[in-house]
């Protein structure tokens, strides 16, 4: 069980760890294959920021008292269906609109965790599309904990570009 209050901490805390691995990057560093495979580091935080999209969306849908539309709970193969999807979507998009969505997907992440008490995003069942998840744990995967699976990898990227 995680509180509100542990929740948003965890959000700050690890866009904090992220913003610090990107700190010092020149324009250019951002369009070098090889963060992952053959993604940018462009490609990669486009691909974090669809993934927070989808939250923002879903948090706004049960907030509005809708049923999330959220692309992820159509099961494993189609996320990496739309991984690749967006990934081909996203690639010619700007880094300044790649970089500007990534700071500001966040500040609405925050700004809705908060519009939600406590125990709408702690109680199990209290969104019957959700699963058996709370709330909160649909939040982690697609924020923090998907940051944190890719912070390694962008951290000896960096290490290994600027030597």
């Amino acid at each position: 069980m995680m509180t509100k209050d542990e929740l948003l901490a965890e959000l700050r805390a690890s866009r904090n760890q992220l913003e610090a691995a990107l700190e010092g990057l020149e324009p250019e560093d951002f369009v070098v294959a090889g963060v992952m495979d053959s993604w940018t580091l462009k490609d990669l935080l486009a691909h974090l920021n669809r993934w927070e999209g989808e939250c923002v969306t879903m948090l706004f849908d049960l907030l509005q008292g809708r049923k999330p539309s959220r692309a992820s709970v159509q099961g494993m193969d189609r996320v990496d269906q739309l991984n690749a999807t967006w990934h081909e979507q996203d690639s010619l998009r700007a880094l300044p609109l790649v970089l500007g969505d990534f700071r500001g997907l966040r500040k609405q992440t925050l700004r809705r965790v908060e519009q939600f008490s406590q125990d709408d995003l702690t109680e199990v069942g209290r969104y019957q599309h959700l699963g058996e998840d709370p709330l909160w744990r649909w939040i982690a995967v697609d924020t923090y904990e998907h940051e944190q699976e890719h912070l390694a990898a962008i951290q000896a990227w960096r290490d290994q570009r600027l030597g």
